[in-house]
């Protein structure tokens, strides 16, 4: 291994004046954030799982009068085990609309293959009128995949949207100016 000529003068004059080659402890900027101010990022973070980097910053600089970036705060929160993700979309149900599912599988589980035979699959197709559904971004933690705090309830039909089954389908009505 061939070794540059300013390489090995570096670590002669490194040793030279530290009697060592080995890389020291203590060396680079210092932290800009406190014990005091890591905490309270997290605390705020605590608060409001989707939250932005630049809202906590804000946040920091309002109660303790340090001014840091938005790259400092993610550092942080990293360091805490908390990493920026998309949340995850669960259904919001209900105890009654789980027990209204399982009245229907009750109901249709006892059915003869015969009935099932005359039955047409089809794939289910949406389309949103007036927004698309868009990410919602959240802080978590490794195992908090499906933590409440870490997932958006979704409704059906929320957002304004036309869902379609079947291979033929015809609409002819107007929704708000909109022709189908």
């Amino acid at each position: 291994m061939l070794v540059g000529k300013s390489t090995v003068q570096m670590i002669v004059q490194k040793y030279q004046k530290l009697k060592t080659v080995k890389t020291l402890s203590d060396r680079g900027r210092k932290r800009k954030t406190s014990k005091e101010a890591d905490e309270l990022i997290v605390k705020k973070l605590a608060a409001d799982r989707r939250k932005s980097s630049k809202v906590i910053r804000q946040d920091v600089a309002t109660e303790l009068g340090v001014t840091i970036s938005e790259r400092t705060t993610r550092r942080r929160l990293n360091e805490a085990g908390y990493y920026g993700q998309v949340a995850r979309k669960k259904p919001l149900t209900k105890q009654s609309h789980r027990l209204k599912r399982l009245g229907y599988s009750y109901t249709y589980s006892t059915k003869k293959t015969k009935f099932w035979e005359a039955v047409i699959w089809s794939d289910e197709a949406k389309f949103n009128l007036f927004k698309s559904d868009g990410k919602i971004m959240v802080w978590r933690a490794v195992g908090e995949v499906f933590s409440p705090v870490c997932t958006v309830p979704t409704i059906a039909h929320g957002g304004g949207n036309l869902k379609v089954w079947g291979c033929k389908v015809q609409l002819m009505q107007t929704y708000s100016g909109i022709y189908f």
